[in-house]
């Protein structure tokens, strides 16, 4: 493009040239259309405002990039999900405690109802 202006190309202009078509300025594909193209300033030679862009998809977070954020965004969810599922582990874990407290005392009790069956000499009903 430099050779074609003699000047340098704002990113916008960048971004448009290299994902639009020549013939009809058409998008070379969808995620180059959803691209804001609205530069907030170059820094240091690094462009900002073009790169990350995350939607939602049916509750899901979808990346269209592989920026260094959202590789962080994907790693705080792969962190939440593992508090999750430690959370679901350690409700399990007491839940099968208290299961095997229950039955352990279910046959306690049937016991002390045997001898107390026996003791008064209770004889079952025929049937």
């Amino acid at each position: 493009m430099t050779k074609l202006n003699d000047k340098s190309p704002t990113p916008s202009e960048l971004f448009r040239h290299t994902h639009q078509r020549k013939k009809d300025k058409s998008w070379v594909d969808q995620s180059s259309a959803h691209v804001d193209c609205k530069v907030d300033g170059i820094n240091k030679g690094k462009v900002y405002g073009i790169g990350y862009k995350s939607t939602k998809v049916i509750g899901k977070q979808s990346y269209q990039d592989s920026t260094s954020s959202s590789v962080q965004v994907m790693r705080e969810e792969a962190e939440q999900l593992k508090n999750k599922l430690l959370a679901v582990e350690t409700d399990r874990d007491h839940l099968c405690d208290r299961m095997f407290n229950n039955e352990k005392e279910i046959k306690q009790n049937n016991k002390m109802l045997h001898l107390l069956m026996e003791k008064m000499n209770f004889q079952p009903p025929e049937i």
